[in-house]
C-alpha cells in the first residue's frame, strides 16, 4: 500500500491518520504484500495515528517491513486482525538500528507471533499494549509495555470494525 526507500535522503516523511486494510487482493497469493514498507536505508521518518487492518483471507502480508533505515518513529498506532506473513508477525524489523516505537496497540488472533527482529539495534520500545491469546511478550518491548487486551469497542477484524478504546481499556492513558 506504501512504499518508500532506498535513498537516504528521503528523510522527514510522514504517514498519519490513515486506515490501510485488505491489501493484496490484486497480488496473486503467495507473493508477499506490505502494508507499510520502508526499504533500504529509508530514515527519519514518523508512521503516526493509522489503523492497519490485516486481510483474513490472506497470509502472505506483513503489517509493517522496516529495512535497514534508522531513525525512524511508529507512535500510536493499531494493528489488528489478519494473519501476518514472516514467521507470521506484524512488524518485520531488519537490520534497522534506532527505531522508537511508543504507545502503538498490536492486537493479533491468531500467527505466531507479533514482531520479528533481523539484527535491529538500538530499539526502544515502550508503552505499547500487546494482545496475542497464545503468546508472551516480544523479547523487544520496553520497561513500560504490557501484554493486556485493549477492549476495542467493536473488534471484528474487519473493516466495519469500531477500534476506539472502550473507557475502560487499559490503554488509556498509559503512553506518552
Amino acid at each position: 500500500a506504501i512504499y518508500s526507500g532506498r535513498k537516504w535522503t528521503m528523510a522527514g516523511n510522514l504517514i498519519e491518520k490513515n486506515i490501510i486494510h485488505n491489501v493484496g487482493s490484486l497480488n496473486p497469493v503467495g507473493k508477499e504484500v506490505w502494508m507499510v514498507y520502508w526499504d533500504d536505508v529509508l530514515s527519519g521518518n514518523t508512521m503516526n495515528n493509522n489503523i492497519l487492518i490485516g486481510n483474513p483471507n490472506r497470509e502472505d502480508i506483513r503489517g509493517l517491513q522496516l529495512a535497514q533505515g534508522p531513525f525512524n518513529n511508529v507512535y500510536n498506532n493499531t494493528f489488528v486482525g489478519g494473519t501476518w506473513y514472516k514467521e507470521k508477525t506484524m512488524v518485520s524489523i531488519e537490520n534497522t538500528d534506532n527505531l522508537k516505537m511508543y504507545n502503538n496497540i498490536f492486537y493479533a488472533q491468531s500467527g505466531n507471533s507479533l514482531i520479528y527482529n533481523e539484527a535491529g539495534t538500538n530499539l526502544d520500545f515502550n508503552y505499547n499494549c500487546w494482545y496475542h491469546p497464545s503468546s508472551s511478550l516480544p523479547s523487544l518491548e520496553g520497561s513500560k509495555s504490557f501484554k493486556s487486551d485493549p477492549l476495542f469497542v467493536l473488534n471484528n477484524g474487519t473493516l466495519e470494525g469500531d477500534y476506539t478504546l472502550q473507557n475502560n481499556s487499559p490503554c488509556l492513558n498509559v503512553g506518552l
